[in-house]
């Protein structure tokens, strides 16, 4: 299995071993989604404010660091091409991705310490454009431009006591929700948000608190409140969106078959007085 880059085809170790962890799947086939074009977002962002040149299918054989020079630039890269062979380049710093399979982490002996995920499913919530030069290249490959874009405000709570949590996702970030924490996103701005959902179960469920709250016992969720008064269906229509849609056509469809008058409209402390 090849990933399919912007510009160019690299055939990448290790991609082919997803077809061996999702043996359990219950479906016949695999969609593979891949962020093929973060480094030409990072590439045209070094080259245009910077100014110096990016080395794209260059590979990292080997590092030295000497401080001799006294110039600041104490690491020297040794990186291979295909076709350009070897070269040399002398830097100041040197920096490794792709988590414990990153090739400067190994070279350096860096152990990954962090929790192990078993991710087999993911879900796509978001309108993608697929851009698919060559549908044979990949495994159901998809790339598109617009991956991971938009803003995002979330919001959760780990347990009773404990302050909620809130953050602002951005291009390139993402928030991680302990199983089973209460929590919430949305959109803040008007543009439409891309964002992916992925979770360590393929069937993980949604439990909504408001709904399923309400759906307990009334002689256990009024005491639980504090004692709630009683709001009387004719008033539906002051408050009407703050209930689900399936709970206010269950009191129109009440309405109209008692043939009962609806209320005029007017505000809940009118309503709760």
């Amino acid at each position: 299995m090849r990933m399919i880059y912007a510009d160019t085809k690299l055939t990448t170790k290790g991609w082919h071993t997803v077809l061996n962890s999702l043996s359990s799947s219950f479906h016949d086939y695999l969609l593979n989604l891949q962020q093929s074009y973060s480094q030409t977002i990072f590439a045209a962002w070094y080259t245009g404010d910077f100014a110096k040149p990016v080395y794209h299918g260059w590979m990292i054989t080997a590092y030295q660091i000497d401080t001799s020079l006294q110039d600041g630039y104490d690491v020297t890269v040794n990186i291979s091409h295909l076709a350009e062979g070897d070269r040399a380049v002398r830097c100041k710093y040197l920096f490794g991705a792709d988590g414990g399979n990153s090739v400067v982490r190994r070279i350096v002996d860096i152990p990954m310490i962090g929790d192990d995920t078993t991710h087999r499913w993911i879900r796509m919530d978001a309108k993608i454009k697929p851009d698919m030069p060559d549908p044979d290249g990949g495994l159901g490959s998809v790339e598109s431009r617009k991956y991971g874009n938009g803003r995002l405000v979330t919001n959760f709570v780990i347990e009773n006591g404990v302050r909620p949590i809130q953050n602002t996702m951005d291009t390139f970030t993402m928030a991680v929700f302990p199983q089973g924490a209460i929590h919430q996103e949305f959109n803040p701005d008007c543009e439409d948000a891309v964002f992916v959902a992925s979770f360590d179960n393929t069937d993980p469920g949604v439990n909504q608190v408001a709904q399923n709250f309400f759906s307990l016992r009334s002689d256990v969720v009024s005491p639980t409140l504090g004692g709630i008064k009683t709001i009387d269906g004719k008033d539906i229509e002051s408050f009407r969106d703050m209930v689900p849609d399936n709970i206010a056509q269950g009191i129109d469809a009440c309405l109209n078959k008692c043939g009962i008058e609806r209320n005029a409209k007017r505000s809940l402390h009118e309503i709760m007085n």
